[in-house]
């Protein structure tokens, strides 16, 4: 979705822009974002349906409580 495409972008974008920034996000951060975005597109391409939806939903709380845990 372009949700995902912006937040990578907005990470990406700025480390090549400014290398001193490449330890600010962890690489784990970066990787998950990249398999939420891979399996939005996945459930869109199939036809996004119900429990597409909650699978993705809990990607993001699942991002969301690992973000929290390794801050």
């Amino acid at each position: 979705s372009s949700d995902d495409l912006n937040l990578v972008a907005g990470i990406a974008v700025p480390i090549l822009v400014f290398p001193s920034l490449r330890g600010a996000v962890p690489t784990s951060y970066v990787v998950w974002l990249l398999a939420m975005c891979v399996l939005a597109l996945v459930l869109l391409a199939r036809g996004l349906h119900r429990g597409g939806a909650v699978l993705l939903l809990s990607a993001y709380g699942g991002f969301l409580v690992y973000a929290l845990l390794t801050a």
